[in-house]
């Protein structure tokens, strides 16, 4: 699913947003890390992708693949990009409440002034009833408000 105002589909860009991706380490003195998947024009849309990424049901307990494939659905198909998508261990820019997935307590969480007590398992998530239109909705956040 492409997001409006998709600058491969002729639109502006400006829709920041980030999924993040809590990292466990396999040796507890580590301590956790997260990874961000950033988009530049698809914030309005990344309930969506998070709810059709775990609506499969795959990889529910494992950071790395489920990262993966929330990247890979985040560009769908433009792996080949060199803008509008990127991957760093820090909050480069972002429009939105971060939506926060961990793969050890199987949570999606919203993360932002007012928002940190959001959060819902991922079956919790998988059975929210996402508006394609308005996705943001369904996590109790409304985006033309917050405009």
């Amino acid at each position: 699913m492409r997001a409006k105002g998709d600058p491969l589909q002729g639109g502006s860009m400006g829709e920041r947003g980030n999924i993040v991706v809590v990292q466990h380490p396999n040796r507890p003195e580590k301590g956790e890390g997260e990874i961000y998947l950033y988009t530049h024009f698809g914030g309005e849309c990344l309930p969506s992708i998070v709810h059709q990424v775990l609506a499969r049901r795959l990889r529910w307990d494992d950071e790395g693949y489920l990262t993966r494939m929330l990247f890979s659905a985040l560009v769908d198909g433009d792996v080949q990009g060199d803008s509008g998508a990127g991957i760093t261990s820090y909050l480069t820019d972002n429009g939105y409440p971060l939506l926060v997935l961990d793969t050890h307590k199987k949570r999606v969480s919203m993360r932002d002034a007012g928002f940190s007590d959001r959060s819902w398992t991922f079956e919790e998530f998988v059975r929210l009833d996402i508006d394609e239109d308005q996705p943001w909705l369904a996590l109790g956040y409304d985006v033309e408000a917050d405009e």
